[in-house]
């Protein structure tokens, strides 16, 4: 008997984990708005948004100390997007959603202005 109930315990305490995880963003992976999608660039800072919702993002302070996060899109809109799950997460506020400029598209991001890279990673040519 005490088997039993150590068992239907453990089941019960695994299902409230799972479920408070999902409560949190850690239910799955958001995915990103088309134009939000790719390579994207400023002095110091590096932005990759996947079609299948994974961001890695790097910023480089002037001091030469570097933050990074690589994880899962937990959240998406054309004004936020939060990536990880619970107290690993990191949120980033879109000042200026992706628009063509020419050749060119551009974003603001947390008050960085990024410009999408070519698939090759340059800067597109025609930037103005």
């Amino acid at each position: 008997m005490t088997t039993l109930r150590h068992r239907w315990l453990t089941l019960l305490l695994a299902l409230a984990l799972t479920s408070g995880l999902a409560s949190c963003g850690g239910g799955g992976t958001a995915l990103p708005a088309p134009e939000f999608v790719g390579d994207w660039s400023a002095p110091g800072v590096n932005l990759s948004l996947s079609a299948d919702g994974q961001i890695a993002w790097r910023k480089v302070d002037e001091d030469g100390s570097s933050h990074s996060v690589i994880a899962p899109l937990s959240s998406f809109s054309k004004k936020k997007f939060s990536a990880g799950f619970w107290l690993f997460s990191s949120s980033f506020h879109v000042d200026k959603p992706p628009v063509r400029d020419g050749a060119v598209w551009r974003m603001t991001v947390d008050g960085v202005e990024l410009i999408r890279l070519d698939d090759d990673g340059a800067v597109p040519k025609d930037e103005v």
